[in-house]
């Protein structure tokens, strides 16, 4: 097989896939695999494949077309510019996120040697990217998961960075001290909307999807008890689903929290609020 034919062949196979660019995907499968940059998959196409290359392509293109998530094939995702390892242990990290990122990492300017909390660490990619923007910080990653604990020690290893420390934790059970930032994208999806998540969607881990009837039930357990939590003046930072933004602010001014601010992500929708 050719790198022509093996575009042909992704492309046929996944013409009727939901939210995907059959053609883009293919070549970048084909990138992966290789460990070529696209220019070369473009200007290749007669380039022949290794037969264990073309049976990897092959077997990928099947389960992309069976609807498994592409990230979880590969055993990579990218975010916030650098690679993580991830598998179905753990929600994907996806570029929404980013915005969280950018939001902690601005509000730590501010901070002599911040020392964050990060709940609900999943794969590690959030609390690993604050450890690496912000090297003078202090980083704890917690997740009830062992599973998802897993994978933040291998991509841990990857990154190394003795200031990120992650260990299990059902939300603040096995806390201590003081925080200038907690922060969280924890499960927000109402438990009604489950079952029309998109196909892919449907792969990944249930709980760190499913939010409860309202989608707010773990805005309002972290809420609760953050300012046992919290240093002076410090920062309380979520992500949240669409149009969850006066909810989880009305939880939070219930709850003593009274500055607080919001981020949009490009297309204007409310990603993020923090509070102090």
């Amino acid at each position: 097989m050719v790198i022509r034919e093996a575009i042909e062949f992704g492309k046929d196979k996944l013409k009727d896939s939901l939210y995907t660019d059959p053609i883009k995907e293919s070549r970048f499968i084909l990138s992966f695999l290789l460990n070529k940059d696209l220019s070369f998959i473009l200007i290749n196409p007669d380039y022949e494949l290794e037969e264990k290359i073309s049976e990897d392509f092959t077997n990928i293109i099947i389960k992309r077309q069976a609807g498994q998530p592409l990230a979880y094939l590969l055993k990579t995702a990218n975010f916030y510019g650098r690679d993580f390892y991830v598998d179905q242990r753990v929600l994907i990290p996806r570029w929404d996120t980013e915005n969280l990122v950018e939001q902690v990492l601005d509000l730590a300017k501010t901070i002599e040697s911040p020392e964050i909390l990060e709940i609900g660490a999943g794969s590690g990619a959030i609390s690993i990217t604050m450890g690496l923007e912000i090297p003078e910080a202090k980083i704890n990653g917690v997740d009830i998961s062992d599973e998802a604990l897993e994978v933040c020690n291998i991509n841990l290893e990857r990154y190394k960075n003795s200031k990120v420390k992650f260990f299990k934790s059902n939300l603040y059970e096995n806390i201590s001290g003081h925080y200038d930032i907690i922060i969280s994208n924890p499960p927000y999806i109402k438990r009604s909307d489950l079952e029309d998540l998109q196909r892919e969607v449907k792969n990944e881990p249930l709980n760190a999807l499913d939010g409860g009837e309202d989608g707010l039930d773990f805005y309002r357990d972290i809420i609760k008890f953050a300012k046992d939590y919290l240093k002076e003046s410090a920062y309380l930072v979520f992500e949240l689903g669409a149009g969850q933004y006066k909810d989880v602010k009305n939880i939070l001014l219930a709850n003593n929290f009274s500055t607080i601010g919001y981020k949009k992500d490009l297309q204007g929708i409310i990603r993020v609020i923090w509070a102090s």
